[in-house]
């Protein structure tokens, strides 16, 4: 997708967003910069967000960027959360659209279950253009006011030497205004993902993270007001060094 046919679409969900006031109680997986800034944690959404579109704007390469924007909508007793990415420039582009479906499971209890197509674009030669389609399941316990467990598992047909990535997590708030996150994953080798995020006045949010293998050092900052917020996140990657990602998302 060009960057033009891009910002038409980001446009058009704005629009859709304000005259279609929306409603959704869990978005899985985030892919945003808060958490990016929380070492990666991808188990940190809060449930009583009400994310109704997201975008997400970060540099990976001097030349490369990835871009994602993101909708949830309600339907029946759950939600279908949707969401497109674009990574690359005009010679390498990893393009991802996905659709998932969430929903309650009880009180304490939230599964969702996606699908997810990616496609490789290459116009250099080095890589032949290719396609699949993927599949993952996601789940949360909360087990109190103040702590949860969760899960997921996401299939990845294009490497058969690790078909899966599989991660468990756990938040837990020692106090209303400090959240802490803790996450294994396994894909290629197993990561170990910490963050730690401080709320001021229930409106500004400091963060910190780290992640293994490789090692990055990860920080950001978050505001909140009304219906929209923004967050700025900064990974030290010890191969391509500070990389810098905004997110901004409105919720009805």
């Amino acid at each position: 997708m060009s960057n033009r046919r891009f910002n038409i679409l980001l446009v058009l969900l704005i629009f859709f967003v304000h005259c279609c006031p929306l409603r959704a109680q869990f978005a899985t997986l985030p892919r945003d910069a808060r958490s990016a800034a929380l070492g990666g944690a991808h188990g940190c959404g809060d449930k009583d967000r009400h994310v109704a579109i997201g975008y997400r704007h970060g540099y990976m390469l001097t030349s490369m960027a990835v871009r994602t924007i993101e909708a949830v909508v309600p339907l029946g007793v759950g939600v279908v959360e949707t969401w497109y990415s674009h990574f690359g420039d005009s010679d390498y582009s990893e393009q991802q659209a996905s659709v998932g479906y969430s929903l309650a499971l009880g009180d304490r209890i939230t599964a969702g279950v996606s699908g997810r197509y990616l496609r490789l674009v290459a116009g250099d030669g080095h890589y032949l253009p290719q396609q699949w389609l993927a599949v993952g399941i996601a789940a949360r316990a909360m087990l109190g006011r103040s702590l949860y467990i969760d899960g997921a598992a996401d299939s990845r047909p294009w490497d058969k030497s690790s078909p899966w990535r599989i991660h468990i997590g756990m938040g837990y708030r020692p106090l209303f205004s400090l959240l802490t996150i803790v996450e294994v994953e396994y894909e290629e080798n197993v990561r170990l993902r910490c963050g730690a995020e401080y709320c001021y006045q229930e409106h500004y949010f400091l963060r910190a993270g780290f992640s293994t293998a490789p090692v990055e050092i990860t920080f950001g900052l978050g505001a909140r007001m009304g219906n929209w917020s923004i967050d700025l996140a900064a990974a030290d990657h010890q191969v391509l060094g500070i990389t810098p990602q905004l997110s901004l998302a409105l919720w009805f």
